[in-house]
């Protein structure tokens, strides 16, 4: 007997076929005569199993993506704020308002 799925070998009264797991009991899952259509054995790779966390990995991949141009942006925003405070930080007097004008650099970041 041959398995109709995989054309394997499949021993009488075998339950499953013993290289790609179908039922054999169901009607039509067993066949007297090798198909002519299935590869042979030995060139016939397994099936691929189909991930079911691949679609979940590629949400979580895009979202990653987004949260590092958001930091880069974010980043950018900083280094804007900090290069005005350093260009501006110059003309500012030494003592209390030198340091008010530090908090509001810092709020601003």
């Amino acid at each position: 007997m041959f398995c109709t799925q995989c054309g394997a070998h499949v021993p009488d009264g075998a339950h499953f076929c013993d290289h790609c797991g179908a039922p054999l009991q169901a009607p039509g899952g067993v066949s007297q005569q090798p198909p002519t259509s299935v590869a042979p054995r030995s060139s016939r790779r397994p099936a691929k199993l189909q991930d079911p966390y691949q679609q979940q990995i590629k949400q979580l991949k895009l979202q990653l993506k987004q949260l590092k141009l958001d930091l880069k942006q974010l980043n950018t925003e900083m280094g804007k704020i900090r290069s005005q405070y350093n260009q501006s930080a110059a003309f500012v007097p030494r003592g209390l308002f030198r340091r008010g004008y530090k908090e509001i650099e810092d709020v601003r970041l």
